[in-house]
Order: C-alpha cells, then structure tokens, then sequence
C-alpha cells in the first residue's frame, strides 16, 4: 500500500523518471509586462523537482457566456429533480444522471431531448439508485448504481455488462472512474475514531483516504493512500453535517493512469501515479478569501434548517466557523488530460487549467453561477455545470472552452 504526499509535501518517492515541467513564464510577470521569474525551487534526492509559484499570473484571462441551459421547472423531459451526473458520450451526445428519478437522459449539442439510455427499473440496463456516470476509453457508459450494488456498463453495440460492487459507496456523489487500462476506481475512508454513534455536539478527527481500483474481471486489485482528509462536523441525533467553509482533501481521477489531490485550504496541487507515487507538485500563492458577514448568516441559517429535520446542537458558531474560506473548491480531468481547478474567489469562483505536465495554461472565468462543490465537466472542448435556481430546481449550463493551445 503506497502512500500519498498530500500531508507530507517533502518526503515523495519516485517510480520511474520524473514527471515535472516548471516553466518560469507560467509563474511570472508584472505590471509592466515584463517577465520576472517568481519560482521557488526544491529538489529532493528522488529527483522530483517542487515548484512553487510566488501567484498565477494575471494573464491568459478568458470569460465564457453560457450557451446552454437545460432544465427546466414546468416539466418534461428536460425537468430534473437531483442531477447526479453529467457526461458527455462519443456520438456528442450530452448524458444526465437524475438521481431521483433514476434515470439517464441524452440530449443533442442543442439541448433536445434524444431518449433513455437507461430507465429507472430491475432489468439489466435498469438502475435503481444511481450517483454517477462516466464514460470510458471505449466509449462505453458506467453508471454507479449503489442502490443496486453494482456497476452497469451500457456499451456502444448495446451488450450490457453488469458487476457488483468492491467498495460500498453511498455518497452524494461517485468519486471515482475508469482509467485506460480497464480498471474501475472508487473512494473509500477509514477513521481511528472509535466506533458507534458520536454524542451529538461539533466534531473534528481526520480520515486517510484512499482509492481503491477493480479488474471488472478479477476483483480488487489494488489500494492507494491518497492522502489524509480533516472532518469538521456538526452531528445531530439524526443526521450529520459539515461545518460551512471547513477545509477537506480533494482529489481528481485522470484516465490516463493518475490522481490528483489538494488540500482545500491552500494551494499545492500533487499528481500520484495510481501506484500511490508523487510525480509532479505545483503551488501557488493564492489568498483564500474571507467568509462574508452575509455568508456566515447564510451558513448559519442553513445550519439551522439541517438542526429542525436532525435535531438540535448547541453550537458556538464565533468559535466554528472559519475566517477563510478553503481556495480550493474542486478539480477535476478534461477528456485531454487537463487539470480544471475550481478557485474561490473575493467574487466568484473561477476555474484555473494546467495541462498535463502542469503548466499553468490560464484562467477561464465563467459569466454565469455555478455550483462549486459538483465538479464541473469539460468534454469536446466545451464545460458543463450545475446551476440550481432559487426554487432549488437544478440545470445544466453549457458553454464552449476558449482555445488553450
């Protein structure tokens, strides 16, 4: 079992050559336009070479306008009630997982309603409960189906493939996917905490975390230590939550045989292989922004409505709520092996991307609201989020990805 170094940044182990780029330009520039190196450098006795970047620069700077919106309040087909996933298929067309209705839906580019690609039900290509779906090297469809402890791959021809789960997973969303080499990865977290119920109160520990691949074909095969990621929860007698703006460890699948991790409350971003071995580090130095008085009642009043279903804890919110908010709200790999790094901002969130030798490419900035806990989806050049309105009615928003290279 290999560990990560999520929470040892200087201690990695190396298999094979090095997987580094630092390119001064990326993390360089002025006002005045001229570039000027702020890399720090540390290379260690592996040969893993650490960069640290003293900020992003400022430039390339793109703004997206929204070119879809799919969902809608007056019903139909386009109607959703839990958007679980979003995905897009290689015949282009858009794939959405509505987890209350169990279903999956595909859409063309324009947002036209094509058919079910897979039903709610008890047959084979029907699901029960389902939080998420991704679609493979091969262009077949998985659809993680926790309700009915199983994976099911919908393939391009229409054979249907069915596995049962290795890691019980019940999350609001999967955290995982398929890489090139076949294998099905999942995320699964252990405590030291001892077991049972906690007495309801404020809670804080820390859980390791770790992604654990299948061979569809012959079982588990592997476990790796990603990292170790801190709980900050408020636990009611009948349910739990997290404490608003508390830092967690987030974490990226690549298919091409990678995982990225991040501490949410700074920004140094690691990519492991899938044997647990660091090959790359990028850090920045990226101000978290403060928590508002305004999202501090929005946290609380929020809290309050989770106390009135769970029951009621006495809370010193002066005491638990964080000053800062974490910079680093999610990540995620496009279909060509770049990192989108959803940042928080004093404003709004943006969305850094570096590519897959982690050179900084520039910032896309969305002129639309997003969801920024659901990771966004970048497929054939265009993104794809999760909006939901004041009513809580949730949608999808489509925008073309400005050209990066």
């Amino acid at each position: 079992m290999a560990e990560g170094g999520v929470t040892i940044p200087r201690r990695f182990r190396l298999l094979g050559p090095a997987l580094v780029v630092a390119v001064s330009a990326a993390c360089a520039g002025d006002d005045s336009g001229e570039v000027q190196s702020l890399v720090q450098w540390d290379t260690l006795g592996s040969g893993v070479v650490f960069v640290q970047c003293e900020r992003l620069p400022e430039e390339p700077r793109w703004t997206v306008d929204a070119d879809l919106r799919l969902g809608s309040a007056d019903g139909g087909e386009a109607a959703f009630a839990a958007i679980r996933g979003i995905e897009v298929d290689g015949r282009g067309r858009l794939l959405v997982l509505d987890h209350q209705a169990s279903e999956v839906r595909a859409f063309d580019a324009d947002g036209h309603f094509l058919g079910l690609v897979a039903p709610s039900g008890e047959g084979p290509r029907e699901i029960g409960l389902a939080n998420g779906i991704r679609v493979d090297a091969e262009g077949a469809l998985w659809i993680h189906d926790y309700g009915k402890q199983r994976f099911t791959r919908l393939l391009p021809d229409g054979e249907v493939e069915t596995y049962p789960f290795f890691v019980p997973d019940s999350l609001f969303l999967w955290e995982g996917g398929i890489t090139v080499d076949g294998r099905v990865w999942s995320l699964s977290t252990h405590s030291d905490a001892l077991p049972g119920v906690p007495e309801p109160g404020v809670h804080q520990g820390e859980r390791r975390v770790y992604y654990k691949s299948l061979d569809p074909q012959g079982g588990l095969l592997d476990s790796i230590l990603i990292g170790r990621a801190p709980f900050h929860s408020i636990v009611a007698s009948r349910g739990v939550m997290r404490v608003p703006f508390s830092a967690t460890l987030l974490h990226a699948l690549d298919p091409a045989g990678f995982i990225w991790t991040a501490a949410s409350d700074e920004y140094r971003l690691i990519k492991l292989t899938t044997s647990g071995d660091t090959v790359l580090v990028v850090s920045a130095g990226c101000e978290a922004p403060l928590v508002t008085r305004a999202e501090r009642e929005v946290a609380i009043e929020e809290a309050a409505r989770f106390m009135e279903r769970a029951g009621s804890v006495d809370v010193d919110w002066d005491d638990v709520l964080p000053d800062w908010k974490p910079v680093v709200e999610q990540m995620v790999v496009d279909d060509r092996g770049r990192l989108w790094v959803v940042r928080a901002t004093d404003d709004e969130p943006v969305l850094d991307v570096f590519d897959a030798t982690g050179r900084f490419l520039g910032t896309v900035v969305p002129a639309f609201d997003f969801v920024p806990n659901f990771p966004p989806v970048v497929r054939d050049e265009r993104l794809y989020v999760l909006q939901v309105d004041s009513l809580d009615v949730p949608y999808v928003v489509g925008a073309p990805v400005p050209a990066m290279w």
